[in-house]
């Protein structure tokens, strides 16, 4: 096994593609398994956009950072059946006495979930939108509550078919496929000063999928109020049993 974390401990995040086809040049009679990889993630810290190198050993650890370095890296992982095990770092946020990086003191943040258990990331829904076979449709950035760009791309996971996407009522027509096929980028979107209501919808089995709106969450910053809908009922619409977009 060999752990690595291209992006956060060095280089960049699409570093990992060079690696993995340079290993399977290398040594194309072995197989990999990718024992660690990870990216800190403080859900109180956001920010619209990031690049590809994180600032580790700093005190700023955006979630969308994390949630970037995921995407990536497990499309990546996803197309590379030359890497036959993959172990994210970690499922949970953990204690590290000698550390206080992030923002807060004796923490690692690699969980995609939060250390009292109670908040589930971004990568989290990544995840299941990738792996579950329970349906998920999920807009990111639902904490990212300080915005700064009037246009901005929304994106959606969504495993149950192609989302579309509604901004103030009107339809966004305009989709890219991202790193997977769950993966729904919508660029170039405006939004308006004050509030804006930011809807995703999926059709189903002839059955149109929409929530209560009982997930809306308001995003204010310099102007700008975005109002989010995750449609985290969806399994219930459906008639099915589990946490479908828990």
């Amino acid at each position: 096994g060999i752990n690595h974390y291209f992006g956060w401990y060095g280089g960049k995040i699409g570093d990992i593609e060079k690696w993995v086809t340079g290993m399977e040049q290398n040594f194309p009679d072995y197989r990999v398994v990718f024992s660690e990889y990870g990216a800190e993630a403080n859900i109180h810290q956001q920010e619209e956009a990031v690049g590809e190198v994180g600032r580790y050993f700093s005190q700023f650890y955006p979630e969308t950072f994390s949630t970037k370095f995921h995407e990536i890296q497990w499309g990546v992982i996803s197309k590379h059946p030359y890497l036959v095990a993959s172990y994210i770092w970690n499922t949970f946020d953990f204690a590290t006495p000698a550390t206080a990086q992030g923002g807060v003191k004796a923490r690692n943040m690699k969980g995609l979930v939060t250390f009292d258990r109670q908040t589930k990331k971004d990568p989290f829904y990544w995840y299941k939108a990738n792996w579950s076979k329970e349906p998920v449709l999920y807009i990111t950035q639902r904490r990212a509550t300080e915005r700064e760009n009037e246009v901005t791309p929304v994106t959606v996971y969504c495993n149950v078919g192609v989302p579309r996407l509604f901004v103030n009522g009107t339809e966004v027509k305009t989709v890219s496929k991202g790193q997977t096929s769950v993966h729904y980028i919508f660029e170039n979107v405006t939004l308006n000063k004050g509030e804006n209501v930011i809807e995703a919808r999926v059709d189903i089995f002839d059955q149109r999928i929409v929530d209560d709106l009982k997930s809306c969450q308001k995003y204010i910053s310099n102007g700008l109020t975005v109002s989010s809908d995750s449609y985290e009922g969806l399994a219930k619409e459906m008639g099915l049993t589990g946490d479908a977009a828990a």
